[in-house]
């Protein structure tokens, strides 16, 4: 997941700085910056998942709740 989140960060400043060379000029800057923060928020959103998918089960088991689909898939993530 957060090798997904690091190369996904990559490629889009790749893109840019790929299309500021090709026309010669851009409106945007290509900064590594970006890359480094949208990697923090790949981490930070992923640890927030899994806080959240802790407590679910934990309050599944105490509750001994019935779970559809949506909830199966978080409850076993």
């Amino acid at each position: 997941m957060a090798i997904a989140g690091l190369l996904i960060g990559v490629i889009i400043e790749s893109l840019q700085g790929l299309i500021a060379l090709l026309n010669g000029f851009s409106d945007r800057v290509v900064d590594l910056n970006d890359v480094i923060f949208n990697f923090s928020g790949t981490l930070i959103g992923y640890c927030i998942f899994k806080l959240f998918s802790y407590l679910f089960r934990l309050s599944v088991k105490k509750a001994n709740l019935k779970l559809n689909s949506l909830l199966k898939h978080i409850y076993e993530a």
